[in-house]
């Protein structure tokens, strides 16, 4: 059985994940980031970078560090820097938050300004979203890479199904940061499934129904019902009607929505009946 892409490449067994996942004595283990405290590389919010621009100038003419900055979240970022505790869940706080990157608010900066070092983050380390304040996905995120162990949705297959085609992309790359492959074609019923499909969402509960899905098809619901009303307004709707969701035991349909509540707790959630329409805000 393909479990993921650790017992993939090092032949680790799952038993072994699970004991490692669930041992108390690694629960209660504090883990420690140890970055380079000379270097940093900075991506902040629109708001953020209006806020404390100007303490981001004097903290670098301190040279304490060397302060890089970058636009969009990738693998060199250190920090994502945004207003408050509680963040707005945006495509660029998914990407910094399945890579495991720090996000905190500006004050940290501020901190680090006047006590003229770099001081630990924690306490400026985001707790939840406006869906969620006390998700502490942030910190569960980081912890499980610094862990080493699987993402969240380690080899887990995805097919992607109308999604917003302004933010495909951007989308599309989350999945990747948080474990999934992709797959071109949509299975129809579990018999499509071949042995590549065998896996399992290593971070469900091994009891659960999710624990005995290996394959997701993933909708933009707000799309979705956007494509179905403007098919009904142009008397298309027979021609253009939205697909029926598959669901059986292997095989789940998902809206992007699931997904993103997934990602901000750090934890499989029951399979909904219905979705929400409102997925992400504007950055």
């Amino acid at each position: 059985m393909i479990l993921s892409v650790f017992v993939e490449n090092f032949g680790i067994s799952l038993a072994l994940l699970y004991h490692y996942r669930d041992n108390p004595v690694v629960q209660r283990t504090p883990v420690l980031n140890i970055p380079n405290r000379k270097d940093l590389c900075l991506c902040f919010t629109t708001a953020a970078r209006e806020r404390y621009s100007a303490i981001v100038v004097n903290l670098a003419a301190l040279n304490l560090m060397t302060i890089n900055f970058k636009n969009e979240i990738c693998q060199k970022v250190t920090h994502f820097i945004v207003t408050d505790r509680t963040c707005r869940r945006t495509l660029k706080f998914f990407a910094a938050l399945t890579l495991g990157k720090w996000i905190v608010t500006g004050d940290w900066l501020q901190e680090c300004y006047k006590k003229r070092q770099l001081v630990p983050e924690s306490a400026y380390e985001v707790i939840g979203t406006n869906y969620d304040p006390v998700a502490c996905g942030p910190r569960l995120w980081r912890e499980n890479n610094l862990r080493l162990l699987p993402p969240l949705f380690a080899s887990i297959h995805v097919y992607c199904r109308n999604l917003n085609p302004n933010w495909d992309k951007d989308f599309k790359k989350i999945l990747q940061y948080a474990g999934a492959k992709f797959v071109s074609r949509e299975p129809r019923s579990d018999a499509d499934l071949r042995s590549m499909y065998d896996t399992v969402l290593f971070h469900s509960d091994p009891d659960s129904p999710e624990s005995k899905v290996n394959f997701l098809i993933m909708y933009d619901s707000e799309n979705e019902h956007q494509m179905k009303k403007d098919a009904q307004e142009n008397g298309l709707i027979n021609k253009c009607a939205v697909p029926k969701r598959l669901n059986t035991e292997r095989i789940k349909t998902v809206s992007t929505f699931w997904f993103f509540g997934c990602l901000q707790s750090f934890k499989i959630l029951p399979f909904p009946d219905s979705d929400p329409l409102s997925d992400l805000s504007d950055d």
